[in-house]
C-alpha cells in the first residue's frame, strides 16, 4: 500500500508536510513535501488549483507569492495504490491606516503645513477642536485604537479633537490565521488655530468740503440755489 506524510494545522513560512496550510508573506517562499511513510517506487504529480505544473515531480515543491490563495495538491501513485493531499496557500491581510480632518475649511493633506501649527513629525496635525476621522482599509475585520478612541470594522471619528487625544493610532487586523496585520499613524493637536477678526472693516465716511454761504451778490452776477 502507499500512504503520504500528511501535516495538519497552519504554518507560517516554513516548510510543511502537504495537507497543512502554508500562510506565505508576499516576499517569501517555502517548501511543501510530500512524503510518503509507505510505498516505494512512487510516481509524484503536482497540480495548482486544477492544472498540473509541468516540470515538477520530485518530493516538494518551492510555494511562491504567485501561489498565494491557490491549492498545491500532491498525488502519489505506484502499483498498489494512490494517495493525495492539498496545502492551501494564504497570506496575510495586510491593513493601511488613514487619518483625514475636516475643518470649516476642506484640509486636502495632512494639515500640518498650516499658519499655527507647531509640530512637524506628525503624520495629521489637527487644531483643538477640529473633526477627525482616522479610517482603515483592509479586506478583513480590523480595531482602529488610540487615546481618542477605538472603533472596530468602521472608521474612528473623533468629534472635537483635542490635546489629550494626541498619540499613535493603529489599525489591526483580526486575521489569526497568518498573525495579526498592523499599520500605525501618529495625530498631534497643535494648539487652536490663528483667530480673524469678527468686526467688519469700518464704513468709510464721505467728508464734503466746507460749505461757504454768500448773503449778497452783485448785480450780473450768476447765482446757483440749492433745494
Amino acid at each position: 500500500r502507499i500512504q503520504q506524510i500528511k501535516g495538519t494545522g497552519t504554518v507560517i513560512d516554513q516548510t510543511v508536510d502537504i495537507g497543512s496550510r502554508l500562510c506565505l508573506s508576499w516576499n517569501d517562499q517555502a517548501t511543501i513535501n510530500c512524503n510518503t511513510a509507505f510505498g516505494t517506487n512512487v510516481t509524484r504529480t503536482w497540480f495548482r488549483n486544477n492544472s498540473i505544473i509541468s516540470g515538477v515531480t520530485g518530493s516538494s515543491y518551492n510555494a511562491m507569492p504567485s501561489d498565494i490563495g491557490s491549492a498545491i495538491t500532491c498525488i502519489v501513485s505506484n502499483d498498489c495504490g494512490i494517495d493525495m493531499a492539498a496545502s492551501q496557500v494564504i497570506s496575510q491581510v495586510p491593513v493601511t491606516i488613514n487619518g483625514s480632518i475636516l475643518a470649516l475649511l476642506d484640509i486636502s493633506d495632512d494639515g500640518c503645513n498650516r499658519p499655527g501649527i507647531t509640530n512637524s513629525t506628525a503624520d495629521l496635525c489637527p487644531f483643538d477642536g477640529e473633526r477627525v476621522v482616522i479610517s482603515c482599509s483592509s479586506d478583513t475585520c480590523y480595531t482602529i485604537s488610540g487615546p481618542g478612541g477605538s472603533s472596530t470594522g468602521a472608521p474612528l471619528v473623533i468629534w472635537g479633537f483635542g490635546l489629550s487625544d494626541s498619540g499613535i493610532y493603529i489599525c489591526r487586523s483580526h486575521n489569526n490565521d497568518c498573525g495579526v496585520a498592523e499599520d500605525s499613524i501618529l495625530v498631534i493637536a497643535s494648539g487652536v488655530p490663528p483667530l480673524i477678526g469678527a468686526n467688519p472693516p469700518g464704513i468709510p465716511t464721505l467728508i464734503l468740503p466746507p460749505t461757504i454761504r454768500i448773503t449778497g451778490v452783485n448785480v450780473g452776477v450768476n447765482v446757483c440755489l440749492f433745494r
